[in-house]
């Protein structure tokens, strides 16, 4: 039988139409090429997602077909993006997932999970310093967030910095602060509910871009001028963000940067396998 000579990576995402996803992607081809790697990229979609509301995505689910390619007899090892795929699911759900690919070098993508290797952002520092400014210099002192579920790593750790930096300048919060949306532009019911208990809201941070693109929509509906009666400041920096009208200020973060080094983690467990 002919020696394999050439690793085998799969990446397995949720879908490839988003700006984040589309990042992760080429950082981790950038990578795979440069190390002399093949890597698969298995565009998936999203676990549990209720599919009852919207007649255009109703057949979804059959995309995640493609995650049952992700073997340990065609994988040398997998990169996941365990938290975007089960951006709707529950821990267990996400577990589970994860726990299927046991058998192969396994690293996760902005997303934590015990027993498993992870890269992930900084999901602190941006989210301070872009309160800082709007407490220090524009004097601003009623801040909301529009957020994501728990069981998703970067939603967590954004919530637990926005809250921790109203706590470092003694600003006071209730309930009505924190309104929890699906980490995408249809979180409707989470945008009329800030507005609606919160109408007197100066800032509101979204936990990403694609949660503040559909924000806008709604303020404008309302007659409500982004950056001018509101500011609104997102997380991921992405090109669409840039062309909002007016442009929304984010947070930075690089994900292709992310992936690559995913790629390096992966790349060290599995050279030995061809030496």
């Amino acid at each position: 039988m002919e020696k394999k000579t050439r690793a085998v990576i799969g990446l397995l995402v949720s879908g490839i139409t988003d700006s984040f996803t589309v990042s992760v992607c080429r950082g981790a081809m950038k990578e795979a090429e440069d190390a002399g790697i093949t890597l698969v990229i298995l565009p998936g979609k999203y676990l549990d997602r209720d599919l009852s509301e919207r007649k255009e995505i109703m057949y979804e689910y059959q995309y995640n077909t493609l995650f049952s390619f992700a073997r340990t007899d065609n994988l040398d090892a997998v990169l996941i993006l365990a938290d975007s795929i089960g951006c709707y699911a529950s821990s267990a759900k996400i577990r589970e997932l994860v726990d299927s690919y046991r058998g192969v070098p396994c690293v996760l993508i902005a997303s934590k999970l015990e027993g498993y290797c992870s890269v992930n952002y900084d999901n602190k520092s941006g989210i301070q310093e872009a309160m800082r400014y709007l407490i220090n210099s524009l004097k601003l002192t009623k801040f909301g967030m529009i957020g994501g579920p728990n069981d998703n790593t970067d939603a967590y750790e954004r919530k637990q910095a926005f809250f921790e930096t109203l706590s470092e300048y003694g600003i006071p919060y209730s309930e009505k602060n924190y309104v929890s949306g699906c980490l995408s532009r249809f979180s409707q019911k989470a945008f009329q509910e800030m507005l609606d208990n919160f109408p007197e809201v100066e800032a509101v941070f979204c936990v990403n871009d694609d949660t503040a693109i559909g924000f806008y929509e709604t303020l404008k509906k309302r007659g409500i001028v982004p950056g001018k009666d509101v500011m609104v400041f997102g997380y991921d920096n992405t090109v669409l963000a840039a062309k909002l009208k007016p442009a929304l200020s984010s947070v930075w973060t690089d994900h292709a940067i992310v992936s690559a080094f995913c790629i390096c983690v992966l790349t060290f467990c599995i050279c030995c396998v061809f030496n």
